[in-house]
This record gives C-alpha cells, structure tokens and sequence, in this order.
C-alpha cells in the first residue's frame, strides 16, 4: 500500500458535523466535510506513532496521521491486520516527539497472498476477533457484577442490614 500524510486542520478550525477526523491515535474531533473515503486505513504519524486504525467511514485525515492512499486492490482488512502485525514504531525519527516518514514505512517487503486468500485470512481474523471480544465483554459484565456485590455486601454488614454469623467471628 502507498502511505500518504493526513490535512493540516487546527481544532480551532473544527466545524460543526458528522465526519470523524482522525489523528494519530483515532478519533480527535469531527468536522463537517471529509478528505478521504471509507473504507481506508490510518497509521499515527506524530503523537501516537505507530497506532493503527480501520475507518470505514468517509473521514478528514489530520496531519497527525497517514492514511493508505493506495492500497493496490488489496483487501482493506488484510492490509489493516497486516500493518498491526509490523513494528511501526519502530519506524519513527526523532526523540522528544517521535515522527513516522512514510518513506522508511513504503521501504517494508512483506508478502502478499492473492485476494481470494487475503479475504479469507482477514475473514478467519474478525471471526476469532468476534469469539475473544465476546469473551472479554461477559467476562467484564461478571467483574461489574460482583464488584456490586461486594460493595452492596459490605454497605449491608457495615450498617448493620446483615450481621455476621458468630462462627465467623474473628
């Protein structure tokens, strides 16, 4: 894919609407027209150098992100798992505030399979994707769950609602 650099646009600038402006670590703000269509792909320039994002809206890029101006009839999927598997990072110049060249990120030589097994790797990714955030989502309504027990279990022993059964008595 070929990487180009997002728009120059100060939050001062920011006008009233629907469009998402991504910066360097995902949504920043919105705006009321967009630079770039959906589907696309972001990579963090400056500030947060390296993170990637899928947007699959139109969007404004900001100047704090590239954005996959190119992405050669790949599949968008396949190109936005690839690029979270590469360092990106490592990639980044400077030292108080680390910046991504694209021109280092387009020198990366990786191999790309033909469509047809593009989409099915992407496909298999959002699959097991969809299993583990199903997961995480009942693990954390458990968590929540009992973290209100606990406080409930304890609002109830310390005003006196439930008492303390003796053989437990310290």
């Amino acid at each position: 894919c070929f990487l180009s650099r997002g728009y120059d646009l100060s939050s001062d600038k920011f006008k009233d609407g629907n469009t998402p402006i991504y910066g360097s670590n995902g949504i920043i703000g919105y705006h009321n027209f967009a630079t770039t269509k959906a589907p696309c792909i972001t990579v963090g320039r400056s500030g947060s150098v390296g993170e990637v994002n899928f947007v699959d809206c139109d969007f404004w890029a900001h100047n704090t992100s590239l954005y996959v101006y190119r992405n050669y009839k790949n599949d968008w999927k396949f190109l936005y798992f690839l690029l979270l598997t590469l360092d990106m990072k490592s990639y980044a110049a400077g030292t108080a505030v680390g910046s991504l060249n694209r021109n280092n990120v387009h020198e990366i030589l990786v191999s790309i399979p033909k469509i047809n097994e593009q989409i099915n790797i992407a496909n298999k990714i959002q699959s097991e994707l969809n299993k583990i955030n199903l997961a995480i989502s009942k693990a954390q309504k458990e968590i929540s769950s009992i973290k209100e027990y606990r406080e409930a279990l304890i609002t109830d022993l310390v005003t006196g609602k439930r008492s303390v059964p003796q053989s437990q008595m310290i």
